[in-house]
C-alpha cells in the first residue's frame, strides 16, 4: 500500500505506459518529417504538438478523457486567439507580423484565461495550455514567418494534440487497456478485512503484536483515503465509522490485559459469536456486490450478538449480587472497557451492512488536478511565462512545485545539451532519444514525490534538445546558444517568482493549515460538549427510535474539516522543512509549524474519539430508562456539567494558541481541567455504583426468579453499548485522545492514568471497596 492519499499502481502499467507515451510522442513528432508538408511547419511552434503529445499520452483513461480533453481545448482556444490576433496585426501593420503588436494583443486574453483556473471553467480547459500557446504563437511566429504558415502550423498542431486522445479512446473501446491498480473500493475492503483478521486473533493481547497491527491499521486509513473520492458523502460516512470501529475496538485492547474474572465471565464465552460475526462480516467484503437480502442476515446477526453481550452482562451482575466473598468483583472502568472491545464488533458489522447496501450508489467523482507546464517562448518570455505558471496562492505549493520543476528543467537541460552535441540534426538518434527520455519521464511521473520533476525533464528536454537539434536553419552554435539561453531564462523564472513570493507577499501553507486544525478542534470539543448536554437535558420519556439528522450532520461536518486539513498537510512539510534551514518560523500562533505536524495523526485519532462519543451519548439518551436515569445520570449529572463545560473551554484555547500568539499555560490549564473533570467524574460513577451494589434492599431479592429483568440489574449492566457506563468509557477514550493532541501542541506533560491495574493484579481500590461493602453489610445486620 502506498502512502496516504495515493491509489496504489502496478509496476507493470507504469512501464507500459511509459512505452506508450514515448512511442505516441514520436509518432506525433515524425508528422513534420512528411515530404508533402515538411515545407509548410515552422519546427520550433510545432514543438508544442510534441510536449502536448508527452503529456496527454497515457494508457489512464480516466486521466485521458478528463485531463486530456482539458489539455486540448485550452490549446484549441488559445491557438485560435493567436490566429485571430495574428490577423488583426497583419491588417494593420501592412501585410507583416509584429512579434510586439501580436504580444500586447493577447495580454488582455491571458488575464481573462486566468480566470479559468479557479470555477466551473477549470473542469472544462486548461488555462495553462490555453496561455502557453496563445503566447508561444503570438511570440514565436518572428516576422519572417508568414501568416498562412502559421496558421498551418497551428492546424496541424491540434491535429497532432488530439492523437493520443483518439487513440487511448480506441483502445479503451477495444477493452485493450491495461489495467492500472486495484479498484480502490476492493483495495480498502482487502485492507478492511487484513486488520479485522488480526484484531479478532490477537484480541486483547494486541499489545503483544502492536507493530503489525500498526502497519495494518495505516494501510486500512490509507485505502480509505483513496477510495473516498469516489464515494458519495453517505458512502463516505459508512467507511469512516467502519474504521473507526475497528480504531475503537484496537484502541480499547491495547490498554491492558483484562482482570481474570471478566475474561473468565465475559470475554472467553463470547469469542465464538463474536468470531463468526466476523467472519460473516469479512465473506461480506469479498468485492462482489450483495443482496439486501445478505445484508439484512449481517444486521440481524449483529443484533443477536449485541443481544447475548446484554444477558452475559445481567448474568453477571446477577451472580455478583448473589455471592458473598466479592472475589468476582471489578470496576466500572475496566467492565466498561471490555464491553466497548465486545460491541465493537457488532457495531462495525452493521456498518459493513450498511456499506454493501451503498456501495453500488456510490458516485464517481472527478477529481481535480492542476498541472501547470513550462511555456514555449522566446528569450525573456521564458523568464516572464515561467514565473507566472509557478506562482500559487500560497508559499508551500509554490516551493514544491518550484523544486520539482527546477530538478527537471536541470536534468532535461543537461540531456538537451548532451543530445545537441551528440548528434546536432541526426534524426534517427533524436527520435531514439525522445524515445528513451519520455519513457523515462513518464515512468517517474508515476512517482508521488518524482512526477513534477520527472514531467519537466521530459518537456525540457523536448523544447530544448529535440525541437532545436532538428531545425535545420539552426547552426550547431546556434542551437547551443538557444539551449543555454532557453536553460538560464527558465531558471531565473523559477527562481524568480519564488523569491518575489516569498518576499511581496507571503501567504504560507502553515497558516492555513493552523486555520483549519483550529477550526477542527473547535468542532471537535464542540460536538462531545454538544452530546453531552444533550445527554443532561434529555426528557423522562425520550425513548425514540436511534437515528437523526443532526447526528449525521455532525460528522460530516467533522469528516469535511478533517478532509480540509489532511489536504494541506503535504504542502506544509517542504514549507517547513525549507524555511526551518533558513531559521524562520511560518506559524502565526504560539505552536511551531514543525509541532503542528507532529500532532497531525493524534488530531485525527481525537477526531475519530469524538465521533465514537458522540453516537454513545446520543444512543444513551435515547435508549436509557427512566429509572437508570435517575440512579445513575442524575448523581452524576454536576461532573458531566463540568466535564462538558472544560471541554468547551479547552477547544476554544487550544484552537486560539493555534492560530494566535496568546499564553499556552492557559491552554495547559484548560486541558488539565479537561483530565480532572473526567477523574472525577469516573470516581463519583465508581462510588454510586458500589453504592448500589452494597444496598440490601434490592439484592434481597436475589433468591427471586425474575431477578434478571429487574430495573436495578438492567440500568447496572446493560449491554449494547447504551449504558452510561460505556458512555463514560468512550469519554474517557476522548480525553485521552485529547491529552495526546495537547501533550505535542503545547509541549507537556497532560494525560490519564495509563494503567488500570495494581501491583497485585486487581483494580486499584477494590480492596478498600470490599472493606466498605462489608462493614455495610455487618451493619444492616
Amino acid at each position: 500500500m502506498t502512502k496516504e492519499g495515493f491509489s496504489p499502481e502496478y509496476t507493470r502499467f507504469r512501464l507500459l505506459d511509459a512505452l506508450y507515451a514515448g512511442f505516441l510522442t514520436c509518432v506525433v513528432s515524425s508528422i513534420q518529417f512528411i515530404p508533402i508538408t515538411k515545407n509548410h511547419f515552422q519546427a520550433q511552434l510545432l514543438a508544442l504538438a510534441t510536449v502536448w503529445a508527452a503529456i496527454a499520452s497515457t494508457l489512464d483513461y480516466h486521466k485521458a478523457i478528463t485531463d486530456s480533453w482539458k489539455i486540448y481545448l485550452g490549446s484549441l482556444m488559445g491557438g485560435t486567439v493567436a490566429v485571430i490576433g495574428a490577423a488583426v496585426v497583419v491588417a494593420c501593420n501592412g501585410g507583416k507580423y509584429n512579434p510586439l503588436w501580436g504580444s500586447l494583443f493577447a495580454l488582455p486574453f491571458c488575464f481573462l484565461g486566468s480566470c479559468m483556473y479557479v470555477g466551473k471553467m477549470s473542469e472544462a480547459l486548461s488555462w495553462v495550455s490555453f496561455v502557453v500557446r496563445l503566447y508561444s504563437v503570438a511570440t514565436f511566429a518572428g516576422e519572417s514567418l508568414p501568416f498562412k504558415k502559421m496558421v498551418f502550423t497551428v492546424v496541424m498542431g491540434f491535429i497532432a494534440d488530439i492523437i493520443p486522445v483518439l487513440v487511448t479512446g480506441g483502445l479503451h473501446a477495444l477493452g485493450l487497456l491495461p489495467r492500472k491498480g486495484p479498484p480502490p473500493f476492493d483495495a480498502f475492503e482487502v485492507a478492511i478485512r487484513d486488520f479485522v483478521e488480526a484484531s479478532v486473533i490477537f484480541g486483547m493481547e494486541v499489545g503483544d503484536h502492536k507493530k503489525d497491527l500498526t502497519r495494518r491499521q495505516r494501510a486500512m486509513h490509507g485505502a480509505m483515503s483513496a477510495a473516498l473520492p469516489t464515494a458519495s458523502r453517505s458512502l463516505q460516512l459508512i467507511m469512516f465509522r467502519m474504521t473507526a470501529a475497528l480504531d475503537g475496538f484496537n484502541t480499547t485492547c491495547s490498554v491492558g490485559r483484562i482482570d481474570s474474572t471478566i475474561s473468565r465471565e465475559l470475554w472467553q464465552p463470547l469469542q465464538v459469536d463474536l468470531r463468526l460475526l466476523c467472519s460473516r462480516a469479512c465473506c461480506a467484503l469479498d468485492g462482489t456486490p450483495k443482496g439486501l437480502e445478505e445484508a439484512r442476515r449481517l444486521r440481524v446477526e449483529s443484533t443477536a450478538v449485541k443481544r447475548r453481550i446484554k444477558q452475559m452482562l445481567i448474568s453477571y451482575t446477577k451472580r455478583l449480587v448473589k455471592h458473598e466473598g466479592w472475589q468476582w468483583l471489578v470496576t466500572g472502568r475496566e467492565l466498561s472497557r471490555v464491553e466497548a472491545a465486545l460491541v465493537a464488533i457488532p457495531h462495525f458489522a452493521e456498518a459493513v451492512a450498511n456499506y454493501c447496501e451503498e456501495k453500488p450508489g456510490g458516485i464517481r467523482r472527478i477529481r481535480r488536478r492542476d498541472y501547470k507546464y513550462p511555456s514555449l517562448a522566446v528569450h525573456g518570455w521564458w523568464v516572464v511565462l515561467v514565473a507566472v505558471i509557478c506562482s500559487f496562492p500560497e508559499v508551500g505549493p509554490t516551493i514544491s512545485k518550484a523544486l520539482r520543476r527546477l530538478a527537471g528543467v536541470v536534468v532535461g537541460g543537461i540531456l538537451a545539451v548532451l543530445a545537441i552535441e551528440a548528434n546536432p540534426g541526426n534524426v534517427v538518434a533524436l527520435m531514439l532519444e525522445l524515445f528513451i527520455v519520455t519513457c523515462a519521464a513518464r515512468f517517474y511521473t508515476g512517482s508521488a514525490k518524482l512526477g513534477y520533476a520527472g514531467l519537466q525533464m521530459g518537456v525540457t528536454f523536448a523544447i530544448m534538445g529535440f525541437a532545436d537539434s532538428i531545425a535545420v536553419s539552426l547552426t550547431q552554435t546556434r542551437r547551443e546558444i538557444f539551449a543555454a539561453e532557453r536553460f538560464l531564462f527558465t531558471l531565473t523564472g523559477l527562481i524568480g517568482s519564488a523569491v518575489i513570493q516569498v518576499v511581496a507577499w507571503p501567504s504560507f501553507s502553515s497558516r492555513s493549515l493552523a486555520r483549519a486544525t483550529a477550526a477542527e478542534l473547535k468542532e471537535i470539543s464542540t460536538v462531545v460538549s454538544t452530546g453531552i448536554l444533550e445527554l443532561l437535558l434529555r426528557q423522562p420519556d425520550d425513548r425514540v427510535s436511534a437515528g437523526g439528522e443532526n447526528g449525521s450532520d455532525a460528522e460530516l461536518k467533522l469528516l469535511s474539516l478533517d478532509e480540509e486539513r489532511r489536504g494541506k498537510v503535504a504542502s506544509v512539510r517542504e514549507e517547513v522543512a525549507f524555511f526551518r534551514m533558513l531559521k524562520i518560523e511560518t506559524c502565526s500562533g504560539s505552536v511551531s509549524g514543525r509541532k503542528l505536524l507532529a500532532g497531525q495523526e493524534a488530531i485525527g485519532r481525537a477526531r475519530t474519539s469524538a465521533i465514537t462519543a458522540y453516537e454513545g451519548l446520543k444512543a444513551c439518551g435515547v435508549h436509557m430508562s427512566s429509572f437508570a436515569a435517575s440512579v445513575l445520570l442524575l448523581p452524576v449529572r454536576s461532573r458531566l456539567s463540568e466535564l462538558a463545560e472544560a471541554c468547551e473551554v479547552s477547544g476554544q484555547r487550544l484552537s486560539r494558541v493555534v492560530v494566535e500568539a496568546s499564553s499556552i499555560d492557559e491552554a495547559r490549564r484548560a486541558c488539565q481541567e479537561i483530565v480532572d473533570a473526567t477523574m472525577a467524574l469516573i470516581a463519583t460513577f465508581e462510588g454510586i455504583r458500589m453504592e448500589l451494589l452494597s444496598q440490601q434492599m434490592w439484592s434481597s431479592r436475589a433468591e427471586d426468579e425474575d431477578i434478571s429483568s429487574t430495573a436495578m440489574v438492567e440500568a447496572l449492566a446493560y449491554g449494547g453499548g447504551l449504558g452510561l457506563h460505556i458512555v463514560i468509557h468512550v469519554l474517557e477514550a476522548f480525553v485521552r485522545d485529547w491529552a495526546d493532541v495537547a501533550r505535542i501542541l503545547l509541549d507537556c506533560d497532560i494525560g490519564l492514568p495509563q494503567n488500570y491495574l495494581s501491583r497485585s493484579g486487581r483494580p486499584e481500590g477494590i480492596h478498600d471497596m470490599k472493606l466498605v461493602i462489608g462493614r455495610r453489610t455487618l451493619s444492616a445486620m
